[in-house]
């Protein structure tokens, strides 16, 4: 195989994969963003737009701001806080386990 095939082949199999990572990543992004923007309605239509719900969910509107515009994607916490403002709700499954040891 020539040098040129060589580079090419190493190259090729990793170029490919981080494309396909930053796809997904991309994809996730898009996701996230599209449920903010979901999340933002719904917090619009209620007319929550003071800061003292934000403030009691511990977001700060700048914060929220940046969200909103796509500047930035919520952390876990901030997301769940939007959640609770916009009324959406989450309810995981439970296992019941017995007390004593297996």
């Amino acid at each position: 195989m020539s040098r040129l095939g060589i580079i090419w082949h190493s190259f090729v199999p990793n170029h490919l994969n981080q494309c396909s990572e930053k796809m997904e990543t991309t994809i996730y992004e898009d996701q996230a963003k599209a449920l903010v923007a979901e999340m933002r309605q719904l917090i619009e239509a209620k007319g929550i737009n003071n800061g003292n719900a934000l403030e009691e969910a511990g977001l700060s509107q700048e914060i929220v701001g940046r969200i909103f515009n796509g500047e930035q994607l919520p952390s876990l916490s901030e997301f769940l806080a939007l959640c609770q403002i916009s009324g959406i709700s989450f309810q995981l499954p439970t296992v019941e386990t017995p007390n004593t040891p297996m």
